[in-house]
């Protein structure tokens, strides 16, 4: 049973991923951005899901193994942070979402926390960046 639960949350990673290329593609970042955030706030998670979600760790493993099934020019951190996001708040987890630049040179990173804790990513890495958003 587990076992297919872990094959059916790396489907819907994949399937997230296909979904995030569309919106970036058709209605831009912000846009697809706000529509991501504004359903993984909503409380409708089932409880058949609920209860099979058990950690963090499944929702960051499965987001994991998901990109290396989809294939993407680059690996972005958008696309997974924002996976990672709308599984986590899916299962009531509650984490954050951080949008970050850095001066010089400059770049744009993305990142999810929990409990003031960067999580899939490493803290070293993030604390170059200066945060514009947190949700």
């Amino acid at each position: 049973m587990r076992r297919a639960y872990r094959l059916y949350l790396i489907a819907k990673v994949i399937w997230i991923f296909v979904l995030l290329d569309c919106g970036f593609k058709l209605v831009g970042f912000d846009r697809t951005r706000s529509a991501l955030v504004r359903r993984a706030k909503r409380t409708t998670v089932l409880p058949a899901e609920h209860k099979m979600v058990s950690s963090l760790d499944e929702i960051i493993a499965a987001v994991s193994r998901g990109t290396r099934f989809y294939y993407r020019k680059r690996l972005d951190c958008l696309p997974r942070a924002l996976t990672t996001y709308y599984l986590a708040r899916k299962a009531s987890i509650p984490v954050e979402i951080c949008l970050g630049v850095k001066k010089y040179p400059f770049a744009g990173h993305c990142w999810v926390e929990y409990d003031g804790n960067i999580i899939a990513d490493t803290p070293s890495r993030v604390r170059m960046y200066t945060i514009l958003a947190r949700e």
